[in-house]
């Protein structure tokens, strides 16, 4: 699932192919890198780079 900011770009009948790209785990086992995980790291990089704000009481800033 694509957030929704990058799913304007994809077409729905594209197929990613990641030509056997695959990271190692703690073990050295080869563990192949899925749509997911992309995915997951780009929204992770997303939340990190541009927080949401937090909302106390509908306005922006601590409570006092």
């Amino acid at each position: 699932m694509l957030s929704k900011q990058f799913q304007a770009t994809r077409d729905s009948s594209e197929t990613i192919n990641f030509h056997g790209a695959a990271i190692l785990d703690q073990y050295g086992q080869e563990v192949p890198i899925t749509p997911d995980m992309v995915e997951n790291a780009l929204q992770q990089a997303s939340d990190f780079l541009c927080p949401k704000q937090l909302v106390w009481g509908g306005v922006s800033g601590p409570p006092n």
